[in-house]
């Protein structure tokens, strides 16, 4: 994966409105973002798989922001909203599809 692949495929996480809407459920976001992760992977992860992991990092930093917007008790740090997307990993590791094939970033 390249320099501008990479920065390419971060602006598009930075744009991504599912992100940034507190009134749909994680599971509705997951539904949303799976099919691009998936593309994602198996088109630039498909011999260096190691290389997204920046981009899933930042993916997994805006979903535990998302979760810190949409539960006020955890607003202030930034470790709950780690602590709970950890917990939510812990359960449902089948949520998002960079979860299944064990590339999670905490």
């Amino acid at each position: 994966m390249s320099k501008s692949s990479s920065k390419r495929l971060l602006e598009e996480v930075e744009s991504m409105k599912e992100l940034s809407s507190r009134h749909i459920t994680l599971e509705a976001m997951a539904r949303e973002l799976n099919p691009p992760i998936r593309g994602w992977l198996h088109y630039y992860g498909k011999y260096k798989r190691y290389r997204m992991r920046r981009v899933l990092y930042i993916l997994d930093k805006k979903v535990a922001h998302w979760l810190r917007k949409r539960y006020k008790r955890r607003k202030r740090s930034f470790n709950k909203g780690y602590t709970m997307l950890r917990r939510i990993y812990r359960e449902k590791s089948h949520l998002f599809y960079h979860w299944q094939v064990g590339l999670q970033s905490f």
